[in-house]
């Protein structure tokens, strides 16, 4: 089959999509707000407690559009008491109008979780391609989510990387894979030494977690991120187990 024949899942990514490579940049669909913040879980807490308390909270009609919690399964570093909160909204002027306290029960969640509100990080977000079916369109409430950090040389435009990434996903479209693929653009959060823009996170995540690591299996890896005509550079990913709390689409 073309992907486990020609495309070694994820690593690359690269290769495939460098190999598929369009002269014409896809356009873009509208995308989202992704608002991310490290927390750590209380002491006397657990993760199953956390979440329970989270989906407990009442979301206004004007909040979030999503909510998600995600535990580290492969990290680089994080202590086992990480959670990491993902908030989506449409865009900055949602975030802004309807950031304050969650509603009733929040006070509750803040005893049993810490978080960073002072080091969250701010991504504009597109879904790539169409098909993916993450969390089986709400019905399911957890699944594998995993997250790879790439930058992208100055001059290399959203847009063609998009272009690469939905020719990719194409590929494992055609064989009946339903996991979305998601990528984002850091824009708020500054990081030492890595220029404003060009830095990316690619996100698949799965129906359930069974889903994606299917995905996973689809092929053996690689070595390297490839050369080709778009000059990105792309790190291994994450894995985390990723929990709904709200889903409000």
């Amino acid at each position: 089959m073309l992907v486990r024949n020609t495309c070694k899942y994820f690593t690359t990514l690269t290769l495939c999509f460098f190999a598929t490579f369009s002269a014409y940049a896809q356009e873009l669909p509208a995308g989202n707000l992704i608002v991310t913040t490290a927390c750590s879980i209380s002491e006397g807490y657990t993760v199953e407690q956390v979440i329970e308390e989270a989906r407990s909270i009442d979301i206004a009609d004007d909040g979030p559009n999503l909510i998600f919690y995600r535990y580290p399964i492969a990290s680089n570093g994080a202590p086992s008491n990480r959670l990491m909160r993902a908030v989506y909204w449409q865009n900055m002027e949602h975030w802004a109008s309807n950031s304050g306290p969650l509603g009733g029960g929040a006070a509750r969640l803040n005893e049993m979780l810490s978080c960073e509100n002072t080091n969250r990080t701010f991504n504009n977000n597109w879904n790539v391609g169409s098909g993916g079916d993450a969390y089986a369109g709400g019905e399911n409430s957890q699944s594998l989510v995993a997250a790879r950090p790439c930058l992208a040389a100055p001059g290399t435009t959203v847009q063609q990387f998009y272009s690469e990434l939905t020719n990719f996903a194409n590929m494992y479209r055609d064989q009946g894979d339903t996991t979305l693929m998601q990528l984002s653009q850091r824009f708020l959060g500054p990081r030492t030494d890595i220029e404003m823009g060009t830095g990316f996170l690619i996100r698949t995540i799965g129906e359930d977690a069974a889903g994606l690591a299917r995905r996973f299996d689809m092929g053996a890896p690689g070595v390297g991120t490839p050369d080709g005509p778009i000059d990105v550079t792309c790190g291994d990913p994450s894995l985390f187990m990723s929990y709904v709390a709200h889903w409000g689409l």
